[in-house]
């Protein structure tokens, strides 16, 4: 399934991979009950270190852990919508994604060993920036 695969999600009869070594994801078609796979699609370009991928609707999200930034796919097409990113995004070294109704999270680590994490929250059909949550690193014990 590719180099390094970060992390996957299905929409109908489809596996989608984010492949962290490669700089690809990929799209993997299911042909039926005991297929080996066997229709494969890149999907975009320009991607670096993807980790995460998420979908809301028609839409495919990947998060790129190298650039800081988020960019937004056409499932049906695998073509750019748009790049998110930006100090105003505080998109930081993005480790997963997750969808709610029409919102996007992307969880941030901040950091290589993730120091200064926080949460982007973004409207899905827009990429327009909801909030950030961010805080005081949490502690644990006594």
């Amino acid at each position: 399934m590719g180099t390094l695969p970060a992390a996957a999600a299905p929409p109908e009869a489809t596996i989608l991979v984010a492949n962290f070594g490669s700089d690809n994801p990929a799209s993997y078609t299911l042909a039926g009950e005991g297929s080996a796979l066997p229709d494969v699609h890149v999907l975009g370009q320009g991607f670096s270190g993807p980790d995460a991928i998420a979908v809301a609707g028609n839409d495919v999200f990947v998060a790129n852990q190298n650039s800081n930034s988020v960019t937004e796919l056409n499932a049906s097409t695998g073509a750019a919508v748009r790049v998110v990113s930006g100090a105003a995004y505080q998109i930081t070294y993005p480790l997963t994604l997750a969808v709610a109704g029409n919102d996007l999270f992307v969880a941030n680590g901040g950091s290589a060993d993730g120091v200064g994490g926080s949460v982007t929250k973004l409207k899905a059909s827009t990429g327009t920036l909801v909030k950030v949550i961010a805080g005081p690193p949490p502690r644990f014990g006594p």
